[in-house]
């Protein structure tokens, strides 16, 4: 079988980030080895060879504007761009997709229930082996953040608010994470998975 190909910087400070990357692409290279990805996954391109990443990198830096906005059609925005870029140094001041709204869930969740509702969206595997797997579809997963959200609200919770999570890796974990997104909460998640 094809294995994924995956290229790590190693830099002192994020060695251990780019370690968990590894991991996950090799994770994500098993599931998706079982179901063709690219039928619900819209991606601009996808990088497969050393070639395609070279040729990629060459034009991103040619034309970052151009680059970028090819990759940002691909997601549902609430209203489009002014401005793909505009930086300048001096200050330093850099902003990208100025004027643009979207909400990140609904290009997570929103999009794959109306193509694909039963799909798998999240699928757990507990620690302990005894312990049976999660696996929630597209639909199910959106329901669940859906009513976590009214959740949040009934809490009082709005908008700009400032939210801090602290869980277990478990599967209502990204339940909340994609609620506090959805709502525009700002959250930050505390690991408590040794408490």
């Amino acid at each position: 079988k094809r294995r994924p190909i995956v290229w790590v910087q190693f830099i002192p400070k994020i060695t251990a980030f780019c370690l968990v990357m590894v991991r996950a692409a090799q994770i994500f290279y098993l599931a998706s080895s079982q179901f063709d990805v690219t039928l619900i996954m819209d991606y601009p391109f996808q990088v497969k060879t050393l070639g395609e990443y070279e040729a990629a990198y060459a034009r991103a830096q040619a034309d970052p504007e151009a680059f970028w906005a090819d990759i940002a059609q691909h997601f549902t925005w609430k209203k489009p761009w002014d401005t793909v870029l505009d930086w300048e140094f001096t200050t330093p001041m850099v902003r990208w997709f100025d004027g643009a709204q979207l909400n990140i869930t609904e290009n997570c969740l929103d999009r794959h229930v109306t193509l694909y509702p039963a799909r798998t969206a999240l699928l757990w595997e507990p620690n302990d082996p005894t312990e049976a797997s999660v696996e929630w579809s597209y639909q199910s997963l959106l329901e669940r953040v859906e009513a976590f959200c009214h959740v949040l609200q009934a809490r009082g919770i709005q908008k700009g608010d400032r939210v801090c999570i602290y869980m277990g890796m478990v599967p209502e974990l990204a339940v909340a994470v994609l609620a506090c997104a959805r709502m525009g909460a700002i959250h930050s998640v505390i690991f408590g998975g040794f408490s």
